[in-house]
C-alpha cells in the first residue's frame, strides 16, 4: 500500500492560476480518489464507492483493508468519525461520482 505524501496542489495549480477553476477543482478531486486508491492499494473502486468501503464500519477482510479515523472501539465516537467519511466526500469531492 502506497505510503507516499498527498499533494493535489500539482493536479489543478496552473488551471487554478489561470482562472479555469472548474477544471482545477475536478483535477484535484480526481487527484484525491486516485491518492486515496493509492494508499489502500485498490484500483477496482473510485468515487462513492471507494470511500464507502475504505471508510466502512465492517472489518477489513482479504483485499478490503479499511483506514480509521478513531480506535474501532465500539464507541458512538468512532461510528460518528467513520461515518464522517461520507460527509467528507461529499463535501470535497462532489466532481466524484
Amino acid at each position: 500500500m502506497g505510503e507516499e505524501p498527498f499533494d493535489g496542489r500539482d493536479a489543478c495549480a496552473s488551471l487554478w492560476r489561470s482562472n479555469h477553476r472548474r477544471a482545477a477543482t475536478n483535477a484535484a478531486a480526481v487527484a484525491v480518489d486516485a491518492a486515496l486508491q493509492n494508499r489502500i492499494g485498490r484500483r477496482d473502486l473510485s468515487g462513492k464507492r471507494l470511500w464507502q468501503e475504505t471508510f466502512g464500519l465492517s472489518d477489513p477482510a482479504p483485499k478490503r483493508p479499511r483506514l480509521r479515523v478513531h480506535p474501532p472501539d465500539g464507541s458512538e465516537t468512532y461510528t460518528s468519525m467513520q461515518e464522517g467519511g461520507d460527509v467528507v466526500r461529499d463535501r470535497l469531492l462532489p466532481g466524484v461520482p
